[in-house]
């Protein structure tokens, strides 16, 4: 709405349009135009732009006036009806998309989220990558280290899939020679010959055990193990893990990740939902064939064999598989998901595992280590430096738009070095980007440690928005 000059009246015009000395601020305005015409509309579309023309009144917006009356009228509907559009195209979208795609399509968005917010440990990055690359032979020998050696070609040769004929296979074919000699014999009296005991197909034979055979595991000589990456709980688990995904198509071409980043969706509580949702994640990519009576959700240990048979079973030597799950510790106790036998020790050479966790949380790291006493696949995560922490810092402020004074750049900094986490550093950050440049860093009050700075924060957001709608927002009775 343009305010014209002779019309303005303080009380009502202040607030509509800027004022300075009982006038309109023309600077301001023009401003104030440069921005809408500039940044706005080109964020924001045409199709997203309304234009409303009305005359001003001494009194500003008049309900009595016909003209300010249609406006309102005009203004409310339009509003409505932007607001359904949104809504319904949310929910078709929303229909087409399976659980599995929104499973897949929230922990990539997570992992973008993390990996823009905070600052690569490129020292951490390597020694995971040279640990991927491990190499073993069949009786659990380390027989390729990327630090000391080029792989042989014996060993990739050896990588090879040394499969036996299943026993099944062999005793249908000497099923069929028997049948094809009995009717040979018969062929003279034009007689056929039909027996049940032979099948075309294993998926009709009785005699065939359909879980053993997308159960089982072939013969290898050399395989590769999980990842183990562990830390205290605010020691950057998370931001490593998400800044591995990003790395992973570099460090293996072509590659296909799977991530979930447990506990922060609804199927990523519970071992069970995660290996469901992993392993259709994985014949859908890899377009395995799996027949539809082979139910995964009803036997867990089916579902744990299948998934350690799959990963042998896919095409991983045109399209490496790297999976990634952050924070073992945040599954629950259902199927005893923290004993870890869910977790494949053994895996092929262009498939990929990494997990990380609390060591001090359900055991999980002594249980892991009970079943894979391999030192070499462990990496406890550094604490940061302050180099790093410095460069975070920046990359949090330009990723919120924000800046803050040196003084309390240093004060931040200053925090961190008394309790060095990159948990306790992003609560940090989270109350810097509300500072005004006048906030003197004497007046601020953020907490010690992790625990108390968190509380600051929603004490903060209590004082600024009220006890009640945070508590409500939080969830919190």
């Amino acid at each position: 709405m343009h305010v014209s000059q002779p019309y303005v009246i303080l009380y009502f015009a202040g607030r509509f349009t800027d004022l300075k000395d009982g006038k309109v601020d023309f600077e301001a305005e023009e401003l104030r135009e440069r921005l809408k015409i500039t940044r706005v509309q080109p964020l924001l579309g045409p199709a997203q732009l309304k234009k409303y023309h009305l005359n001003w009144t001494p009194t500003g917006i008049d309900e009595t006036d016909e003209q300010h009356k249609n406006y309102i009228d005009n203004l409310i509907e339009d509003i409505i009806q932007k607001l359904k559009e949104q809504v319904e195209r949310c929910l078709k979208d929303d229909h087409n998309r399976t659980p599995l795609y929104k499973e897949v399509l929230h922990h990539l968005h997570f992992c973008m989220k993390e990996t823009q917010l905070h600052a690569s440990n490129h020292d951490m990055l390597d020694n995971v990558r040279e640990r991927m690359l491990l190499v073993y032979d069949a009786e659990g020998n380390l027989v390729f280290d990327p630090l000391n050696e080029s792989p042989s070609n014996d060993t990739l040769e050896s990588s090879l899939l040394d499969v036996e004929e299943h026993p099944c296979r062999e005793k249908s074919a000497e099923m069929k020679a028997e049948y094809e000699k009995i009717q040979e014999s018969l062929n003279r009296f034009d007689c056929k010959f039909i027996h049940s005991g032979f099948f075309d197909k294993l998926d009709t034979d009785p005699d065939v055990d359909l879980r053993e055979e997308y159960t089982r595991l072939p013969n290898f000589k050399n395989f590769s193990r999980p990842v183990v990456l562990f830390g205290c709980s605010g020691s950057g688990k998370t931001a490593m893990m998400a800044q591995i995904a990003r790395e992973t198509p570099n460090w293996f071409p072509n590659s296909v990740s799977v991530i979930r980043f447990l506990g922060t969706s609804l199927l990523s509580f519970s071992i069970k939902d995660v290996l469901v949702s992993i392993c259709a994640q994985i014949i859908s990519i890899y377009k395995v064939n799996i027949p539809s009576y082979i139910d995964m959700e009803k036997d867990y240990m089916f579902l744990v064999q299948f998934f350690h048979s799959l990963l042998w079973k896919i095409d991983s030597r045109s399209r490496p598989l790297v999976i990634i799950l952050d924070s073992i510790d945040q599954l629950n106790d259902a199927n005893n998901a923290h004993v870890m036998n869910w977790l494949p020790m053994k895996l092929p050479l262009n498939v990929h595992f990494v997990i990380s966790l609390i060591p001090s949380i359900h055991c999980c790291l002594e249980n892991i280590l009970s079943i894979m006493p391999c030192t070499e696949q462990y990496l406890e995560i550094p604490a940061m430096s302050s180099e790093t922490a410095n460069d975070m810092i920046s990359i949090y402020l330009r990723a919120k738009n924000r800046r803050i004074t040196k003084a309390q750049r240093r004060f931040v900094l200053e925090k961190f070095h008394q309790c060095p986490q990159p948990l306790y550093l992003r609560v940090l950050l989270d109350q810097a980007v509300t500072w005004r440049s006048t906030t003197l860093t004497s007046e601020l009050a953020v907490g010690d440690d992790i625990t108390t700075a968190i509380n600051k924060y929603f004490s903060n957001l209590e004082k600024k928005h009220g006890e009640v709608t945070v508590k409500n927002m939080m969830g919190k009775n």
